[in-house]
């Protein structure tokens, strides 16, 4: 009796780190569970449509550099790099989108937009800098005058670092209710047709000691990157851009 009075608190002991494991494995599980659900969720549904952007202005494509080129060539160049995940582009355009579109519309500057897959490795699964940037520049492509809204709805609506990021149907969707028709919008979304020039700009900024900052271990490429002559430009000083155009204007 008393044997067997002793064995059962290890019995017991047994049973109770089983319940335990069984409980750690649902609440991870179950964890695990949730963050999907909320990674699918955060880019489920259309993407909102932005249609705030000056009409009128002049966009081209620079197919072989993967460069949306806005505004009058006579005006004051800027190179803008950014990346359709990357949460500092959305402040950027949050802070200055407005005052680059009224100097777009002035005449003051030319914006060249190199839509470059820095951070493809930061949603999940990979890739979606890369998808995005490519449905950007098609839109430059087959409906230039439909570029700049595009471009302001997926960085107004961006997805979080390490969710799914959207998807083709939903790239293809945006455009057709910023009224892009054209056949060509959904078959080069489909086909990635700018990816490869994608990757050699971005591969060209990294290698460029003229773009490269001060970073954590040394100098590095980042986005967003503003380059006027191939200088790089402080962002953070306030009035920036108005400095820009006004160093920028000829001497009389």
């Amino acid at each position: 009796m008393a044997a067997a009075r002793a064995g059962r608190p290890g019995r017991t002991g047994i049973v109770l780190g089983l319940v335990i494991v069984l409980v750690l494995a649902v609440v991870v599980i179950g964890g695990a569970l949730w963050v999907t659900a909320h990674k699918t969720a955060e880019s489920s549904g259309p993407i909102p449509a932005v249609t705030s952007a000056p009409d009128g202005l002049a966009v081209s494509l620079d197919r072989d550099t993967a460069t949306a080129v806005v505004g009058r060539a006579s005006a004051v160049t800027m190179d803008v790099y950014e990346d359709f995940l990357c949460p500092a582009c959305q402040q950027f355009e949050q802070s200055y989108g407005k005052q680059m579109a009224a100097k777009l519309t002035s005449g003051a500057i030319q914006v060249r937009y190199h839509l470059v897959n820095l951070l493809d490795d930061r949603s999940d699964p990979p890739g979606y800098s890369l998808r995005a940037a490519n449905a950007a520049l098609v839109a430059a492509d087959v409906a230039p005058e439909k570029f700049l809204n595009f471009y302001r709805s997926l960085l107004t609506a961006q997805p979080k670092e390490g969710a799914q990021g959207y998807d083709t149907g939903q790239l293809v969707e945006l455009g057709r209710r910023l009224g892009i028709n054209d056949a060509r919008f959904a078959e080069k979304i489909a086909s990635g047709a700018y990816d490869r020039a994608i990757h050699d700009s971005l591969a060209t900024a990294m290698a460029d000691p003229a773009l490269q900052r001060p970073a954590v271990g040394g100098m590095s490429f980042g986005t967003p990157t503003v380059a006027v002559n191939g200088t790089v430009v402080d962002i953070g000083a306030p009035d920036w851009l108005d400095q820009l155009t006004i160093d920028s204007q000829p001497v009389q």
